[in-house]
């Protein structure tokens, strides 16, 4: 069985399997076609298929990713590929369906209706020969689905090897490392454990945690301040947490990318496994982590600006931690909370601490863009503040980070090694944090922007986010 868990979903061998078995379907329906019609109809087919899907990816990809812009960073080219070889297997097989169907017992309908003999012999062979249709025909169905079956599935793991969402049969179906639980099963405070000044909590802390895994918790945080209407967010809390007396545990919140969800972050972004990798380190200690969802109910691109729409700049550096510090035991000191996120959620932590960094002294920024938004500063002030420029340039962050000096803000900011716009937006934004006063670091890791970039990316920061929340020596 572990053999089997490890077979992988993601690469270039993967990539190769799929592009076989979708160009075998393909042969299949095309064959089928053949068979039922004649060669220069299946061809014909083929041609207007290949070519019309085609025509219609290339201009729904122009308008996605050179002129629309609904999704910040851009769409992997896996998606619009999967999606161009769906549509023309199902173009083919729809084919191969009607030619068969108007033509195949037509001559066996002729047989039966010509004049001669009514003697037994014919009626036997009747019988045997609808009992032989009757067979290759339930064989003929059901080698269609499974080769449909078997071309989708190759599709969809394009899509998949394109974002590194499930790399193994393990990550589809594998046990997570962590328990759920509800908010009423683990509220309550315990005898809080402070270490001694310049002392960190590992290096001070002798307790004993009462459970070796942590506890993932939905919970919907409040939002008095902002009212910002969004999803529920998932609050990670690891063994140490449970212990009496409670150590008061530095807090690192991550925001998705978009689309996108908090729980992603534990379902694909392996942040279960990775946070249980460090707590079997360190006695059961790790940051609480709070993943949250900064796009709204909707999935919507909100700039994570306080617009008349949504102030989702106070809901992440006022409500956010406000309420995670009413609601857990956990430190209130701000040297001790970090933000971060992927994609577009890491174009927000940047700009959530440069904005604002009293509630957040350390950032994670894994693939974000540039700017926010998807267009140029006047087209972001047209769409969040009403075509007012200035209001945009005073919230931005490359402006803000020209014009404005800090100290005792640290970071990091990271980008696959093939995601070109992520790799030169983000060594810009590294410099330009660096000129400011920001102790920042910038590193390419193998991937692309995808989930394998920032996998690898949350298990390359959590130590040096543990260390500069004084978690960890």
């Amino acid at each position: 069985m572990h053999i089997l868990g490890d077979i992988p979903f993601v690469g270039t061998m993967p990539s190769l399997v799929n592009g076989v078995v979708i160009i075998l379907v393909w042969a299949f329906f095309f064959v089928s076609t053949a068979r039922a019609r004649s060669v220069g109809y299946a061809t014909r087919l083929a041609c207007v298929l290949l070519g019309s899907v085609t025509t219609v990816t290339a201009l729904v990809w122009l308008i996605l990713e050179k002129t629309w812009k609904p999704f910040g960073g851009g769409t992997a080219i896996g998606v619009y590929v999967a999606g161009w070889a769906l549509i023309v297997l199902i173009g083919l097989a729809i084919g191969a369906y009607c030619a068969r169907g108007r033509t195949r017992l037509a001559p066996w309908f002729k047989r039966l209706r010509s004049p001669g003999s009514h003697s037994s012999k014919p009626r036997a062979s009747f019988s045997q020969r609808g009992a032989s249709i009757r067979w290759k025909s339930v064989l003929r169905v059901v080698g269609a689905c499974v080769a449909f079956v078997c071309g989708t599935v190759a599709c969809v793991n394009v899509v998949n090897n394109s974002f590194a969402l499930y790399p193994s049969v393990d990550s589809l179906v594998g046990k997570e490392p962590y328990t759920t639980a509800q908010y009423a099963d683990v509220k309550g405070t315990s005898t809080p454990f402070t270490p001694p000044q310049g002392s960190t909590i590992a290096g001070a802390w002798n307790g004993v945690s009462p459970r070796n895994k942590g506890v993932l918790v939905p919970f919907m945080i409040p939002s008095p301040i902002s009212h910002f209407q969004t999803t529920e967010s998932q609050v990670y809390l690891p063994p140490a947490y449970f212990a009496n007396p409670r150590p008061l545990l530095p807090v690192v919140v991550l925001m998705n990318g978009l689309p996108g969800s908090p729980s992603q972050w534990f379902e694909i972004g392996n942040a279960g496994q990775t946070l249980h990798h460090f707590e079997r380190v360190h006695h059961g200690l790790a940051p609480v982590v709070v993943a949250i969802n900064t796009t709204g109910n909707d999935d919507e691109d909100l700039g994570c600006f306080d617009t008349k729409k949504a102030k989702v700049q106070t809901y992440m550096d006022t409500d956010v931690p406000q309420q995670i510090q009413k609601y857990f035991q956990v430190s209130n000191d701000p040297t001790q909370w970090a933000i971060g996120g992927l994609s577009y959620g890491g174009t927000c932590a940047l700009q959530a601490i440069v904005n604002n960094p009293e509630p957040y002294r350390y950032f994670l920024d894994f693939s974000g863009d540039r700017t926010p938004g998807t267009m140029s500063a006047k087209g972001n002030a047209d769409t969040y503040f009403g075509g007012n420029l200035n209001v945009y340039l005073r919230v931005n962050p490359e402006d803000i980070l020209k014009r404005r000096k800090f100290t005792g803000i640290k970071g990091v900011f990271v980008a696959g090694q093939s995601d070109k716009s992520s790799v030169r937006d983000l060594k810009y934004m590294n410099g330009l944090a660096q000129s400011a006063g920001i102790d920042s670091s910038f590193r390419e890791v193998p991937g692309g922007h995808d989930f394998g970039t920032w996998r690898l990316a949350l298990v390359l920061a959590l130590p040096d986010v543990a260390r500069a929340t004084r978690l960890i020596g």
